[in-house]
């Protein structure tokens, strides 16, 4: 699994409290929260599988473990074009993301143009 983390907006419908052993915990703009309470529309960086989802790819003989093909519906050139029972049947497996959260794009591109400016 992918560490990359990416600026999110919490979308939930009420406030939740942040693990304070899981910190520390950052906006989407990379400033620490001091406050671990997140509401409705605050931002946090968050890990980019556990928002956009990811995909494995399983041995059906169970001899090997899944690979992980990568974050969100991956689906390998030589499987494109095949339907979703076949792809299941291959051994895909897509899992979803997070939907109390979206990521947010405005702020992914801006990181990326301040470091390519470097």
């Amino acid at each position: 699994m992918s560490n990359k983390k990416i600026p999110c907006e919490y979308t939930g419908g009420h406030k939740v409290d942040l693990h304070k052993y899981g910190g520390p915990y950052f906006d989407g703009k990379g400033q620490q929260l001091l406050d671990l309470t997140l509401n409705p529309g605050d931002s946090l960086m968050m890990p980019e599988e556990e928002v956009l989802g990811f995909t494995l790819l399983r041995d059906m003989s169970g001899v090997q473990e899944p690979i992980n093909l990568g974050v969100g519906r991956v689906v390998l050139s030589e499987h494109q074009g095949k339907d979703d029972e076949e792809l299941y049947a291959i051994g895909y497996q897509f899992h979803q993301g997070r939907p109390d959260f979206r990521p947010l794009p405005t702020l992914v591109s801006e990181k990326k143009k301040k470091e390519s400016d470097k």
